[in-house]
């Protein structure tokens, strides 16, 4: 009974606007999940909600959509879900993966407008196993609708995944016959090899040379070819190869057999790769089809698994860009095409290419700064458990509790949670957030345990972005350093810490970078700008300041007076 008055209080709680910063270090998930499972459906309330959902640090958000709300509850949401202006919070992609009746009564029921983006990568407990992907009639309509008024902007070929895995055939070749218009490779390979559909089906269609131009047939038949490569499958001695390079005029059939047979024995040779791409890129231009664009863009793609050269390679990218129309490319395409070629090289001499692309188009590593932020927020960088607290009185007990605590995380590849606390025998209680946030103040060049406080102090850094703190970690970074890598870091720390060089060492540095993703969405430069207060960033782009962080437990008399 006392549970669930303390639970009711929480909720009445949002109605006071409690500050999101306290409520995320101060409860658990299950408080959290009863809050959004109950609060009342009546503007106010909602308001309160939607503030919650729009704080993408804290990850309020990854709890609400992974919530499945109960019958009544959802019958109560229904009328919601239609509202252009509550799709974004309450209604996002996840949500709707999570509860398709949601899904059903926009897409099927009442065939509304939906703003929120259906393009995007799917988050990892629903990529493969969504209970959206059971209902197949509205993921069908979902797929018809992104087709229709969202296909410009796909980033992720995540829902035609669900469908292909998941679907009757019917509904399958339905989607296929849509996407005919804007078929490339890596959209053509999963109606070929996903689940258990039949791929010569698809592919006799698709190479079906019933009213198509010899342009048109010849675009088709180097993207089977591609698609067909991709799985190191025998193409120049089946039947349906034979027949359709019979359909194209002949010097096209020459230009295509020997494609063929160069990717097939992986001799593919730089005149061979360049004549396909130039007839296409042609045909393109001239045609304005945005899916030879998208073929274009796997030529690209491929070209270092031949022996045609890395630079050569990278002067068809240049070409590719430079030439490919922002309105008829995919930013699938461009994204893939930059993680392969500049990867996290902020200074690749690519990049200039890549930089007159719209945000959506960028590799991660060349999207602004803010904005990767925001994203590695969302990306579930501060997870949610049980609440916990630990009994701990002394600095020392702490910092060998906290070096524990991590190397559990880190066993297990989970980031450090953020609702975790300590408590004193007089029942003051200390978030662990503002412990580190201390210890990473207070540790410098002249810290004497380097090798027993490196991860601790490693680990204080998304807490410090978070706190909007910095710390003196010139033991770390090395000033106006652009060129460095993650794992040229990890290298030089350890041989630092030791004084020799530490392998063991390396790879848990590098493990804990990975697990945090700080290597995938920054710099070491960035990092050291928005964490190091000694660095002098040696550019005005690295010296971003976080200046809309919340204030979280700095002020000790509101967050670490908490009696247990």
């Amino acid at each position: 009974m006392l549970r669930l008055v303390w639970l009711l209080g929480w909720t009445l709680a949002l109605q006071l606007q409690l500050a999101p910063s306290q409520l995320a270090i101060s409860v658990g998930t299950d408080v959290i999940s009863t809050i959004f499972d109950t609060f009342e459906i009546q503007q106010d309330t909602l308001a309160s909600v939607e503030y919650l959902l729009s704080n993408e640090r804290l990850g309020f958000d990854s709890i609400y959509n992974k919530l499945y709300e109960d019958y009544i509850r959802i019958q109560n949401m229904l009328p919601l879900s239609t509202d252009p202006k509550m799709q974004p919070k309450f209604f996002p992609l996840d949500k709707l993966l999570t509860t398709p009746p949601y899904a059903r009564y926009i897409f099927v029921e009442k065939k509304c407008p939906y703003t929120p983006s259906l393009v995007g990568d799917i988050s990892g407990h629903h990529k493969h196993s969504a209970p959206l992907f059971r209902d197949c009639e509205t993921l069908k309509a979902m797929i018809c609708y992104l087709i229709e008024h969202q296909f410009s902007s796909l980033e992720s070929l995540d829902l035609f995944q669900g469908l292909t895995r998941n679907c009757p055939l019917d509904d399958v070749v339905d989607v296929y016959n849509l996407l005919i218009p804007e078929m490339f490779p890596e959209l053509l390979q999963l109606f070929l090899f996903e689940g258990s559909l039949d791929e010569d089906i698809f592919l006799k269609s698709f190479l079906s040379p019933d009213g198509l131009s010899p342009d048109e047939l010849f675009y088709r038949t180097v993207t089977a070819a591609l698609t067909v490569n991709e799985f190191r499958l025998n193409m120049s001695g089946t039947i349906i190869f034979q027949e359709v390079l019979g359909n194209l005029e002949s010097e096209d059939a020459a230009m295509a057999g020997n494609f063929i047979r160069g990717l097939e024995g992986d001799t593919l040779s730089r005149e061979s790769h360049l004549e396909v791409y130039e007839t296409l890129e042609q045909t393109a231009l001239i045609s304005e089809k945005r899916a030879i664009w998208g073929t274009l863009a796997n030529i690209v793609s491929i070209c270092p698994d031949y022996e045609i050269g890395m630079y050569e390679c990278e002067r068809l990218v240049s070409r590719f860009l430079k030439n490919a129309p922002e309105e008829l490319v995919l930013p699938f395409a461009i994204r893939k095409i930059g993680q392969l070629y500049v990867g996290t090289d902020q200074q690749h001499w690519l990049v200039t290419d890549f930089r007159h692309f719209k945000r959506p188009f960028l590799p991660r590593i060349l999207v602004p700064l803010e904005h990767r932020i925001n994203s590695w927020w969302s990306s579930g960088i501060f997870p949610r458990i049980p609440m916990t607290v630990q009994l701990l009185t002394s600095h020392h007990e702490r910092q060998r509790a906290m070096n524990i605590f991590i190397e559990d995380c880190l066993q297990e590849g989970q980031n450090l949670p953020i609702n975790h606390n300590f408590v004193d025998w007089s029942g003051e209680t200390e978030w662990f957030g503002t412990w580190l946030v201390k210890f990473a103040s207070e540790w410098s060049e002249s810290c004497d345990d380097k090798h027993g406080s490196i991860h601790l102090a490693i680990a204080s850094w998304p807490f410090l972005i978070l706190c909007n703190r910095k710390g003196n970690f010139s033991f770390f970074f090395k000033d106006g350093d652009e060129l460095e890598t993650w794992d040229g870091f990890a290298s030089r720390i350890a041989a630092k810490v030791t004084n020799s060089v530490d392998n063991q060492l390396c790879a848990s540095i590098q493990r804990m970078l990975n697990t945090m993703q700080i290597s995938t969405f920054f710099t070491p430069d960035e990092m050291a700008s928005l964490v190091d207060k000694t660095f002098v960033p040696i550019s005005a782009f690295n010296s971003l300041e976080v200046s809309d962080a919340e204030d979280f437990s700095m002020d000790e008399s509101k967050y670490n007076s908490q009696k247990s």
